[in-house]
């Protein structure tokens, strides 16, 4: 009886595709509970804060937005390092990109507090709204929290785990809303004006940042 040979044959190995989508799916979940977080956020907003309060607001908001745009693309940058440095078995290589990027986020975060806590009431005015001054003070501790957050949701999506950087943007989402609302209605409930409702409106952000950065600290720690 004639035998076969059997020879092995090579399977495509679809761990990593699989590694990939569901991690993408994660994120996408992720966005999504935040874009419908945001929106409960947004809707009631004005009718706390007035339309004055929402321009403060806003304004406020801008100022932080350009000066942490510079860490928008960061997280990808240190992912892909990182993950280059693991698929070839070097650990001290991850370690040190890891603590460079910590260390160039948390500079520029400290910078761009020092730039938004003294210089608030000049950043006010190069948004012709002196009212918004409050708001940018609010802000300030947020892009530390910011840089330092795009180090860690970079070096836990070069291991391939999306689900901190998920959670992280949810707990964000979160305190905002519930913190930042809770802050504005207690604050023109006790007489305050539109400026400083729409800081305490704004003070949610702040709070998320601080939060979420806690949540990946000790999600770094315990990993």
């Amino acid at each position: 009886m004639a035998q076969h040979s059997h020879a092995p044959r090579r399977v495509a190995r679809p761990e990593k595709q699989n590694t990939f989508f569901g991690g993408a799916a994660i994120l996408a979940v992720g966005i999504m509970v935040v874009k419908l977080i945001g929106m409960f956020y947004k809707i009631p907003l004005i009718n706390i804060i007035g339309e004055q309060g929402s321009a403060d607001f806003g304004n406020a908001y801008n100022i932080y937005a350009v000066l942490t745009i510079s860490t928008a693309g960061l997280p990808v940058a240190v992912s892909k390092l990182v993950s280059e440095a693991n698929a070839t078995g070097r650990q001290n290589q991850v370690r040190r990109v890891f603590r460079l990027s910590l260390a160039l986020f948390l500079t520029l975060g400290v910078l761009s507090f020092l730039i938004m806590s003294f210089g608030s009431a000049q950043l006010a005015a190069l948004m012709n709204d002196d009212q918004a001054a409050p708001g940018i003070r609010a802000l300030a501790p947020a892009v530390i929290c910011v840089g330092c957050l795009s180090a860690f949701r970079g070096y836990a999506q070069g291991h391939g785990n999306m689900t901190p950087t998920a959670v992280s943007q949810i707990i964000e989402a979160l305190c905002k809303l519930v913190v930042g609302l809770g802050l504005a209605y207690w604050l023109v409930k006790a007489g305050a004006d539109q400026s400083h409702a729409a800081a305490g409106a704004i003070t949610g952000v702040t709070v998320g940042t601080i939060v979420a950065l806690a949540y990946m600290l000790l999600n770094y720690l315990m990993g």
